[in-house]
């Protein structure tokens, strides 16, 4: 089991079922029962079971774990926080809500403070949407943080300020191209407008060699 990766856990059980008519994860309770004790922890059966787990299920069991009860384990929340998957990470906030009835980011914010807590809840969000956060705290209030602006909207792919725009748009059902334009004017406004209208061009190297001579 210890050498199973991750990602052929899910079709392991599927086969294992097919094959013995059995429950993998069942099975390997039933047989490691038996040493069960009073005194003693049986931590192989735990080790066994969490072997033959589901990846997301043992992501959300061990966040929640590190924020349930009294105090937070911040050690392990700082690292399961930043070594989440990018290719899990919804998966995780999705079953995070449906085992908790709190989503991931809300729980988060419940344990931790500060500095501690902008920097977790930036980092357990999406790119997208952790920059459609900071571009919402840069002109939210009084005044606008024109820096801030400049280097998240300059420093992205077009690519990627389509995801942030529908980010935006989905977390504060506003759009975001409207607010920028309602908090600042002049040429920074029509750069920020020609900056995100702006599309990929086509990269021809020979080309453009070529049209240089």
């Amino acid at each position: 089991l210890t050498t199973i990766p991750s990602r052929l856990v899910k079709p392991l059980k599927e086969k294992y079922q097919e094959i013995t008519g059995q429950e993998l994860g069942a099975h390997l309770k039933k047989k490691t029962s038996e040493q069960d004790g009073y005194i003693f922890s049986n931590y192989w059966k735990l080790a066994m079971l969490q072997l033959v787990a589901d990846p997301v299920d043992l992501w959300c069991q061990a966040l929640q774990t590190a924020m349930d009860g009294l105090g937070t384990d911040e050690d392990t929340l700082t690292a399961l926080v930043c070594t989440i998957p990018p290719t899990m990470r919804e998966s995780i906030h999705l079953r995070y809500l449906q085992r908790t009835k709190k989503t991931l980011v809300a729980h988060i914010e419940s344990e931790t403070s500060f500095k501690y807590k902008k920097v977790l809840t930036t980092q357990v969000r999406s790119p997208a949407e952790a920059r459609a956060v900071a571009l919402f705290h840069a002109m939210d209030g009084w005044g606008t943080d024109e820096k801030q602006l400049i280097r998240i909207v300059v420093g992205c792919t077009p690519k990627e300020r389509k995801e942030i725009i529908e980010a935006y748009h989905e977390m504060y059902e506003r759009s975001l191209l409207e607010h920028i334009q309602s908090e600042i004017s002049g040429d920074f406004k029509t750069t920020l407008e020609a900056v995100f209208g702006a599309k990929p061009a086509p990269f021809n190297l020979e080309a453009d060699v070529d049209a240089l001579e």
